[in-house]
């Protein structure tokens, strides 16, 4: 137990605890997919189908457990994380890549440091890809420790019309 003016030493202790064994622990990435919307940690609503046009909206779901948090002052951590997209085609040939992607939410200001972070990335299935089977591979690089995880999310693209045309309003001639 702790006695009455221990509870600063205490965190102190608690907090150095917390930082040597994010160093140890291995990168992970929990939960990989595409999604119609994401809300929160564990809250999504996935895609029914893996099935896209080229150039059709999409969000990828991202759970990430054991980033390092780096303490920038009492009570302020951060964590920050690379991620680096590949689409690989049904003989695992890489096709597309799009390194340091920005489009998601991987930097982050907490009190505290955490274990599991989440995020949402917004992605638009690049124009060129042609009917057929593919793989995206999802790197994620922890900015502090280099430590790596790696996700893979199965996917098909098909003929016809971009969904992405039909927000828009049509025009009569």
């Amino acid at each position: 137990y702790l006695k009455l003016g221990e509870h600063p030493q205490a965190a102190k202790f608690l907090s150095q605890t917390n930082q040597a064994a994010a160093t140890l622990m291995p990168l992970r990435i929990r939960r990989v997919l595409f999604c119609e919307r994401v809300r929160s940690l564990g809250q999504y609503l996935p895609r029914k189908t893996k099935t896209f046009h080229a150039g059709e909206k999409t969000q990828i779901y991202l759970e990430l457990l054991g980033a390092f948090f780096k303490k920038l002052s009492d009570l302020r951590y951060r964590m920050s994380v690379n991620i680096d997209l590949t689409i690989r085609d049904d003989l695992e040939k890489d096709i597309w890549q799009l390194m340091n992607y920005d489009g998601g939410k991987f930097s982050y200001n907490y009190q505290h440091p955490v274990y599991e972070v989440f995020g949402g990335l917004d992605f638009v299935m690049p124009d060129e890809l042609k009917p057929g089977d593919y793989t995206m591979i999802v790197t994620c690089t922890d900015r502090e420790t280099d430590k790596q995880a790696f996700g893979s999310i199965p996917f098909t693209i098909v003929a016809g019309r971009n969904r992405k045309l039909d927000t828009g309003k049509r025009l009569e001639k």
